[in-house]
């Protein structure tokens, strides 16, 4: 995962909902495996063992839009 990826997760991970904080302790084991289309933004993610399946109330994270300017090297 490069470093925007992981901004917009962090970033995500970081609003208030049930399950958050079992997600984010997976950061480091989380991997992109997937490319949706040729210049998309979306990605598939998998998540090296041991995964740890968060309790939440719905499917859906509580964030209507990312936006995240990582500087550049």
């Amino acid at each position: 995962m490069n470093v925007s990826e992981r901004a917009v997760l962090e970033h995500i991970l970081s609003a208030d909902f049930s399950g958050a904080a079992e997600l984010y302790g997976q950061l480091d084991r989380t991997e992109v495996v997937g490319v949706w289309a040729a210049g998309s933004v979306s990605v598939d993610l998998r998540v090296k063992e041991p995964v740890h399946h968060a309790a939440m109330a719905t499917e859906l994270v509580p964030v209507d839009q990312v936006q995240v300017r990582v500087a550049a090297r």
